[in-house]
């Protein structure tokens, strides 16, 4: 709500202060068409809980707000900006490490509600440690990106600075989830940059991954290191974790629902009848191969909610997918595009949800990236 009140102010200064105008593309329109749809998109019984609806169903055209402002602020930004950013975000984690009564006096009149728990690490400016986890993967894409034009001198140094941020953050947060992620989004940053990039990348992913699992039991205790020792000594154990359950439980869902009800269910909170008939008709339970705790993944998903894919998918049937696809579709056409849509698509499979800033401000950066580009090809194609 912050970013979307954020990009509005911005926007209305764009307008009113610079007199200049704010003008929608074919793409623009097609994203708030797909945010029209997935506000709507709501049994009418819904409607008498206005509040709950507006919540539960608004996220992408909040995150238009912060898209729009994004696209237009993004040739003052600078490298500067990103790497104040980083280390301010680095130092609010420390703080809460350290003095965490402190900072919750501070920071609870700015957030609604900050989560924790003895198994994960803090979250500093952010919620919870899952989102500085996502932040600080955000970091090195964004100096990468804003980089382009700047002396080489200057990019290695930004990149240094969020580099080293990011890996603060990550170890800060504790998040398991973080750091596969992490893992995944640098393997699709290689991948992207040619054969060599990708085999080195390739290596550097996997010798790091054999060797936290090696020894993890003698790292310092986090969800990271508890989540590869469980790996190491068997894979499938990583199932009975809660936190991996329900996620996946939200998934395992998301295709017997979409049989069972093309068109969804319109109910904005979980359907506990509905979610209990899919589980016994399609016996969820065997498709992890292990026995599973009735306190693990289907307790999490009755009591947290299911991911944004697994909720969404029960309310909209197939029509979730498709505004799904085409958001994400909006992220493509220039070089960032994979990494940038890889960091996007993880972040909304592993949980983040849609309405997450950062997917919005880098939605942003890309597509005013991609108009500068065009413009570049048709003044060189003219002269």
């Amino acid at each position: 709500m912050i970013s979307f009140l954020f990009g509005l102010v911005f926007l209305g200064v764009y307008w009113f202060a610079l007199r200049k105008p704010i003008k929608l593309d074919r793409s623009d329109w097609l994203l708030v068409l797909a945010g029209t749809v997935y506000l709507l998109y709501v049994n009418p019984s819904q409607w008498s809980e206005f509040g709950t609806v507006v919540r539960k169903t608004s996220a992408l055209l909040l995150g238009c707000s912060a898209f729009l402002a994004a696209r237009r602020a993004a040739p003052y930004f600078s490298l500067k900006i990103v790497c104040g950013a980083a280390v301010t975000h680095l130092l609010a984690a420390i703080w809460q490490s350290v003095s965490p009564d402190t900072h919750l006096a501070v920071f609870k009149s700015l957030m609604g509600e900050i989560r924790t728990s003895t198994d994960r690490g803090v979250g500093g400016a952010n919620n919870e440690p899952s989102f500085l986890a996502n932040i600080a993967i955000l970091f090195p894409i964004l100096a990468w990106m804003l980089s382009i034009n700047v002396a080489p001198a200057v990019r290695r140094q930004a990149l240094v600075i969020c580099g080293v941020c990011s890996v603060g953050m990550l170890v800060l947060s504790q998040a398991g989830t973080g750091f596969f992620y992490g893992l995944m989004v640098l393997v699709a940053f290689g991948l992207s940059r040619g054969a060599r990039s990708a085999a080195i990348t390739v290596v550097l992913v996997t010798l790091t991954i054999v060797g936290v699992s090696n020894f993890a039991s003698s790292l310092p205790e986090s969800r990271a290191t508890e989540l590869m020792a469980a790996a190491a000594k068997d894979p499938k154990l990583i199932i009975e974790d809660p936190s991996a359950s329900m996620r996946l439980v939200g998934h395992y869902l998301a295709g017997p629902s979409l049989l069972e009800r093309p068109f969804g269910t319109g109910e904005t909170t979980l359907d506990s009848t509905y979610f209990w008939f899919l589980w016994n008709r399609y016996n969820i339970e065997s498709w992890y191969e292990i026995e599973v705790s009735r306190l693990s993944g289907q307790y999490y998903a009755l009591g947290y909610g299911l991911t944004d894919v697994g909720a969404n998918t029960l309310r909209m049937g197939w029509v979730f997918p498709l505004i799904l696809l085409t958001w994400l579709s909006r992220y493509r056409g220039t070089k960032y595009s994979p990494t940038v849509i890889a960091y996007v698509s993880l972040g909304v499979l592993s949980s983040i949800p849609l309405v997450f800033p950062a997917y919005w401000l880098l939605l942003g950066v890309l597509r005013s990236e991609r108009s500068r580009e065009s413009i570049g090809l048709a003044t060189t194609s003219n002269s």
